[in-house]
């Protein structure tokens, strides 16, 4: 693996947006030509370095969390609700055609079973 393709795995890691992708190439390129300089194999240099994986995922401990704003998360809350009733309403009606079904033709809430 040559250092370009390390660094671009570390990379792909590193969600889309986040300005902290390009400090990170930017680090591991220097680091990389800072050890290949001073003599290191290049092999021994991506060992030291570990996966790069591991590597992506502690530079994005170090970027704190931000809260979402009032707005999107009152957007979050409507798209969760609207989701939750388009599973829980289609389920409740088919429960309810079926219960009703199984009761015959004289339904819990037809006004012959009251009158009865």
């Amino acid at each position: 693996m040559n250092g370009e393709l390390y660094v671009q795995s570390v990379i792909d890691h590193i969600p889309m947006g986040l300005p902290l992708r390009d400090q990170v190439a930017m680090e591991l390129r220097s680091h990389i030509a800072e050890r290949l300089s001073g003599g290191q194999a290049l092999d021994d240099v991506v060992r030291q370095l570990g996966d790069p994986l591991t590597l992506a995922e502690s530079y994005l401990s170090a970027v704190p969390l931000q809260a979402a704003s009032v707005p999107q998360r009152l957007a979050a809350k409507l798209v969760d609700a609207a989701v939750a009733c388009a599973v829980v309403i289609p389920i409740a009606v088919g429960l309810w055609r079926v219960l009703s079904r199984r009761r015959g033709s004289s339904s819990f809430l037809s006004p012959a079973s009251s009158a009865a």
